[in-house]
């Protein structure tokens, strides 16, 4: 049966500690510990991807690898969406503005990286959603955007 310890080292938010409880679980695998069994393994899965997603990227890193690609002025990080008059917060310059822009983007597509299985590198998918190569107009800009990031970013 379970005890107390065990139930709170699945509220410690922790991959490795749940792990550890669903194999407590497995110890003693009753009809009634099966639910909690199940939700140790599906909440291992997860923990374990986001610490993975989060991990492996350095937004701030990234962010300052796209500014150097991307090389505008008049579009800072590429943000050519910027209505600078219209921002939220006044106190920010262009380029602090669409330095949070592009850090909300890249948090935001770390999310949906984490659900699909198309891509296999992170910054190939960024690139698919911030700087597609499918728009004919501006394939040529385009299409060394992925390479450029890689090669500031690392």
């Amino acid at each position: 049966m379970l005890n107390k310890k065990d139930s709170l080292k699945i509220k410690n938010h922790d991959g490795e500690n749940a792990a550890l409880y669903s194999r407590a679980i497995l110890t003693d695998c009753t009809p009634g510990n099966m639910a909690a069994l199940l939700f140790a393994i599906i909440f291992s899965c997860i923990a374990f991807s986001f610490a993975f997603a989060s991990e492996v990227i350095n937004v701030e890193k990234l962010a300052d690898a796209i500014y150097k690609a991307e090389n505008s002025v008049k579009y800072p990080y590429g943000i050519k969406s910027l209505r600078y008059e219209n921002r939220t917060d006044k106190n920010l310059t262009k380029e602090q503005w669409a330095r949070k822009i592009c850090i909300n983007t890249i948090r935001n597509n770390l999310k949906r990286f984490a659900k699909q299985d198309k891509y296999k590198d992170f910054i190939s998918f960024l690139g698919s959603r911030y700087c597609p190569t499918t728009i004919k107009s501006e394939y040529c800009l385009n299409k060394n955007w992925v390479y450029n990031v890689t090669k500031f970013y690392n």
